[in-house]
């Protein structure tokens, strides 16, 4: 009887987590006018916007959310924004922070102007929020969580979930 006692309380304990809801795995699939974009990164925003959660997309235009805790998202719904930032010519072979890396970025932010390229004097903090916030190949729209049009709810109704943008909304 006694060693049946001593589970109860242990018992308790691992239902009452169970019910807690960590994180929901979710797989998605980011496409243009029905087409893979690769090379994006979508990001679910709460609607207070405390939260955040975000993936990469592949060439396939898949990606799988992640948080500050690790794989995975809280229930909830979410504002999906969506930024493809340019590529920088010959990054590829070049180490983020060396010299030839900065030269690179500082020659694009030339070609678009003075204050275009957040980080460089005269150049406006870096925000989500459109007009001259986040450089984005995709339409302005999808790049802040004040003029998305996108939702979703975690955990979603399909797996995976699609994430459908147009290239003229």
């Amino acid at each position: 009887m006694k060693r049946y006692a001593a589970l109860t309380p242990l018992a308790a304990l691992t239902l009452s987590l169970a019910g807690c809801g960590g994180p929901t795995e979710v797989h998605g699939v980011l496409k243009m006018d029905g087409n893979p974009v690769e090379g994006a990164t979508v990001t679910f925003v709460t609607e207070d916007g405390n939260k955040s959660f975000s993936g990469q997309t592949d060439a396939g235009g898949n990606f799988t959310l992640s948080g500050p805790r690790g794989p995975g998202a809280e229930r909830g719904n979410y504002k999906v924004v969506v930024v493809k930032s340019p590529k920088i010519p010959g990054a590829e072979t070049m180490q983020p922070g060396s010299p030839e890396y900065q030269k690179q970025v500082e020659k694009m932010a030339e070609k678009k102007g003075p204050g275009s390229r957040p980080g460089f004097p005269g150049a406006p903090a870096p925000t989500l929020g459109p007009p001259g916030g986040v450089a984005s190949e995709l339409p302005s729209v999808y790049a802040s969580a004040a003029t998305t049009p996108l939702t979703a709810k975690i955990p979603p109704d399909q797996n995976p979930l699609v994430i459908e943008i147009k290239a003229k909304p």
